[in-house]
């Protein structure tokens, strides 16, 4: 089953939260998908959605940050207090991209009950989605590591999952796990649903052009670099490398820095440069006029990106990359990548010491990449981390690798000369 064939999916919450409102599993019309909660959604646009569709009004719904990230979770009971379920949706940006909704249907009445009503769910799921897989455990551990951002892999992932079946939605794949514990009258049921796009879901239009060392072995030369298109204007394309390529620091020593002065800027144009591509193929490179304004910094740092720069080789902003509606990447799994056997002897990490959890993208662990926008505050800068969130950290952390971007001209010899597709 491959991460890369998933597309963005509607959620729908209506039938779900009918089960917590009716207080009875054989009254609650379970899984209609039809109450118009849909990713991308804000914040209020959602509560609307759900006051519309199923009678929540605002009371009761919980929020914490984490990271940028807003989680909000409602807990329901039934008519003596009894845990029904909680659902949690994550904004990034106040941009609905991961929703979650969990009931444990032996709570609260009879294990007959419970048993139908999970029968029911499966009975229901399979009649909306028709054929379903089960994954083997290495690969359901993959994909909840792949699947869930952090804020819900820290609740489910570490749970035993005794059954998980994954739904093909029929425009794409819709990813739904029902999750069941060992005893039929305390049986768990958790449907996730998450926006999934990008590098890791979608097709994405790969070149391989230029060479850089990656397997680690010198011996042997260095291998054709794959890069992934991330936007095409007539001739030119934007690419960025597929996996991360290097582990240079973002600039040598601690201090307030913004890309036009980074070390980072200096070694992508000159050591890179050189070393990737031919004096042929860099004629095919185009040199692009790159933002470094306020706009595309975080708005929630005081901090400033410097003077705008012509290069031909940068790496993406935190806008480009990060704020809700980026054009290049949908949610935090589109943004994970991995680091090549390289650039992981020269430094590059797949831990984080500021999320918890190892990931992978690709089929590997993922790493953190360097953004050019500054972080918190002038001294930092900002990166993606190995899931995929964004953090900040000083500029001379030497644990993060790169991810290259050029524009180049499809049509040119330069680009032609190097094209090893």
């Amino acid at each position: 089953m491959k991460i890369a064939k998933l597309i963005i999916a509607v959620l729908s919450f209506a039938a779900v939260l009918a089960l917590a409102l009716a207080g009875s599993a054989e009254d609650a019309a379970l899984y209609t998908f039809q109450n118009g909660v849909t990713f991308g959604m804000s914040e209020a646009e959602v509560k609307q959605a759900l006051l519309d569709s199923a009678r929540l009004d605002e009371a009761g719904w919980r929020t914490a940050e984490d990271h940028g990230r807003k989680r909000m979770s409602r807990r329901f009971e039934g008519e003596r207090g009894d845990y029904l379920g909680n659902l949690t949706c994550i904004f990034d940006q106040d941009r609905l991209t991961s929703a979650s909704y969990e009931f444990l249907p032996g709570w609260g009445f009879k294990a007959e009950k419970a048993a139908a009503t999970y029968e029911r769910v499966i009975r229901d799921l399979e009649a909306a989605y028709g054929e379903w897989e089960q994954p083997a455990p290495g690969e359901l551990v993959r994909l909840m590591n792949a699947i869930l951002p952090s804020d819900l892999y820290d609740t489910y992932g570490d749970a035993d999952f005794t059954d998980a079946r994954v739904w093909r939605s029929g425009d794409g794949t819709l990813y739904q796990f029902c999750n069941a514990g060992a005893e039929p009258d305390r049986r768990s049921i958790t449907i996730i649903r998450t926006s999934l796009t990008g590098l890791n879901g979608g097709e994405r239009e790969t070149v391989r052009f230029g060479r850089y060392e990656q397997d680690g072995d010198k011996s042997d030369g260095p291998e054709p670099i794959e890069w992934i298109i991330l936007e095409k204007d007539g001739s030119r394309a934007l690419l960025i490398s597929r996996y991360i390529l290097d582990a240079p620091v973002y600039h040598g020593s601690r201090t307030d820095v913004t890309w036009e002065t980074s070390d980072l800027r200096a070694w992508l144009n000159d050591a890179f440069l050189n070393a990737a591509f031919t004096a042929e193929e860099r004629a095919g490179i185009l040199l692009t006029d790159v933002d470094n304004s306020r706009s595309q910094c975080c708005e929630r740092w005081d901090t400033v990106g410097g003077n705008d720069t012509r290069d031909a080789v940068f790496v993406l902003s935190y806008a480009e990359a990060c704020r809700a509606g980026s054009p290049y990447f949908a949610d935090d799994v589109a943004r994970m990548s991995a680091p090549t056997d390289y650039a992981l002897k020269r430094g590059a990490s797949t831990q984080n010491n500021y999320r918890s959890g190892t990931h992978e993208a690709d089929g590997r662990p993922a790493g953190s990449w360097w953004l050019r926008s500054p972080g918190n505050i002038q001294s930092n800068a900002a990166f993606v981390s190995n899931d995929g969130a964004w953090v900040s950290t000083y500029v001379n952390n030497d644990h993060l690798g790169v991810r290259p971007v050029l524009w180049v001209d499809l049509e040119s010899d330069g680009f032609r000369s190097g094209n090893d597709s």
